[in-house]
């Protein structure tokens, strides 16, 4: 009989003790022992060795749990996995300087407990078997001139430089999708720097952003969304058949071709309509030891309506059979999928909340300047990439701007997106002469236009969240509802927990939206500030990504690409 693994558990709270004891029980580990501090912490390893430590960070005494951690990792080979209800950014570096296999929020549920288990004790196993294969290597490793045996022929190596990144973002509406994955793509890029990264987008406007260096990419005919799970051409004179089967074959020569050491997938498990199905058949097939991961974003629509597409669309089949690991973009204080959209116990085992993803700041760029003296309040519109919510949005506020114009006392940046219908664009530049506002069809980063942004108005799609939770100070939440409940879901979670203002899009008019700014601007709460300070929205899920591949471990048994159809 095999036994148990063994996990120690780490938390100065009694009842918090006792409920991590009986989950980690019934989940099928066995507890080592259980302590309250730091000191009691090494004791109890020195006394019975465990191959994993649940470690709350906040504990009593002169050493906190990552204090604690670094002593238990440095004198036993043992996997970590934090919990904490919040922390700030200078605690989570801390953190993750002792290569954390998971995290677990508080509040926490069985399910996340045991995603961060299973994937914790799947971590350390993989290390430990690419030490192994190491060594072995070592003891019959040729002399100098002597042909050489290592990971390019093949044997299993931490995943770094060398390594095949393929990302897919099937990107059908909007610059969500793509953002995210170039957010992703970068911090990769700092964290490894070597890394190979392929990424296949249908997104029209990649050509206009700054890409990480090691990052290439294949692009896909775009299509734009017109229904649920319905797609047409953008730009092609092609049938919606026709540009699925090619988008479908691009996909599949390109994933041969590159032949990915990890293949990372953008919230759609297969991909717009099926397309990604043939390649993930082939991985599965003639590249079995390709990771595949799917990273989900935190809300995807209603729970009965993804229930129902899932059932019918072996969605649920795919998941567990053709993926390795689920990344969820954002916590499940917010809103937890797992349970949710129903995840099976074998899919739950394999997802990991990765907190939300924001768009980093680059290297050396510098924060922003406060605003002169007498400067007026500026107020930031964004509707994303601008599919959707330009007349809900930009329509009303340029109304509320000329009916309330001898009020105004404050000035306006209107960015509209790069796919905002030319008529429309073409009209709100004509009504936007003589307001006290500007309007921008594009930029290739809203950092610093939130930054600045006394109050943000915004739809409510996650990559415009995200953004506004990372620098905004105060916020205006006015969804999208077209074609899923994804953004009205999202908004009003964030409005119970008290981040932003939430004006359903039946509620929104020039006076009522004029009298909310007005509202807001005078008041001196600074709700997202005051949540950054307390991370109570973390929004470090790129670097946390990043730790997570730092725990994977690669193999190619072909030393580097494969050609089409092999």
């Amino acid at each position: 009989m095999i036994a148990a693994e063994k996990v120690l558990i780490v938390e100065d709270e009694n009842i918090v003790q006792l409920h991590l004891q009986v989950l980690v029980q019934e989940l099928g580990y066995a507890v080592s022992g259980t302590a309250a501090s730091a000191d009691e912490a090494l004791l109890r390893a020195a006394e019975d060795p465990p191959q994993l430590v649940l470690m709350d960070i906040g504990l009593p005494g002169g050493r906190d749990g990552i204090a604690a951690a670094r002593e238990l990792v440095a004198r036993h080979d043992l996997a970590v996995v934090f919990l904490t209800a919040y922390a700030d950014a200078e605690t989570i570096d801390r953190a993750q300087e002792i290569g954390a296999a998971g995290y677990v929020v508080k509040p926490f549920s069985k399910p996340q407990l045991r995603a961060a288990l299973s994937t914790a004790f799947a971590g350390r196993k993989n290390l430990r078997r690419a030490r192994e294969s190491e060594g072995s290597l070592a003891a019959v490793r040729p002399a100098r001139g002597a042909a050489a045996i290592g990971p390019a022929d093949g044997g299993p190596r931490p995943f770094g430089a060398g390594t095949r990144l393929a990302i897919f973002s099937h990107d059908t509406m909007g610059l969500g999708h793509l953002q995210r994955c170039l957010n992703v793509a970068r911090a990769l890029a700092r964290r490894f720097p070597g890394l190979s990264i392929l990424l296949l987008t249908g997104s029209p406007a990649v050509n206009r952003f700054t890409l990480p260096a090691g990052l290439d990419y294949v692009k896909l005919p775009a299509v734009r969304k017109v229904g649920s799970e319905r797609y047409e051409a953008r730009y092609l004179g092609l049938t919606d058949a026709a540009v699925l089967e090619l988008r479908k074959e691009l996909t599949l020569r390109a994933i041969q071709g590159f032949a990915p050491h990890v293949l990372l997938v953008d919230h759609a498990p297969t991909g717009m309509g099926g397309e990604l199905r043939p390649a993930l058949a082939w991985l599965k097939e003639s590249r079995p030891e390709c990771v595949t991961v799917i990273g989900l974003r935190d809300v995807l629509d209603h729970p009965d309506d993804v229930i129902e597409h899932w059932n019918q669309n072996g969605t649920y089949g795919v998941l567990q059979n053709l993926y390795d690991h689920v990344l969820i973009y954002g916590i499940p204080a917010v809103f937890d999928p797992v349970s949710a959209y129903r995840f099976p116990p074998a899919l739950a085992a394999k997802a990991r909340f990765c907190h939300y993803v924001r768009e980093p700041r680059e290297d050396g760029e510098a924060a922003k300047e406060p605003a002169p003296a007498g400067a007026k309040p500026r107020v930031v519109v964004t509707i994303g990439g601008g599919d959707g919510g330009g007349e809900l949005v930009i329509g009303t506020y340029l109304e509320m701007l000329r009916r309330h114009a001898a009020e105004i006392g404050f000035e306006s940046l209107l960015l509209t997106g790069p796919f905002l219908p030319p008529e429309l664009l073409a009209r709100f530049r004509a009504e936007v002469e003589g307001l006290p506002a500007t309007l921008l069809e594009f930029v290739p980063s809203t950092t610093p236009h939130l930054e600045r942004a006394d109050l943000v108005v915004s739809t409510g799609g996650y990559n415009t969240i995200t953004q506004t939770l990372a620098y905004g100070k105060r916020s205006i939440v006015i969804p999208r509802v077209l074609h899923r409940r994804e953004q009205i879901l999202r908004a009003e979670r964030l409005a119970e927990m008290g981040l932003v203002t939430l004006l359903r899009p039946e509620e929104v008019t020039p006076d009522r939206l004029f009298a909310t700014i007005g509202a807001l601007l005078a008041d001196p709460a600074l709700p997202l500030a005051d949540a950054r300070a307390r991370t109570l929205v973390p929004l470090d899920g790129a670097e946390q990504v990043a730790e997570f591949c730092a725990g994977l471990t690669v193999a190619d048994p072909s030393g580097g690409g494969m050609t089409p159809g092999a």
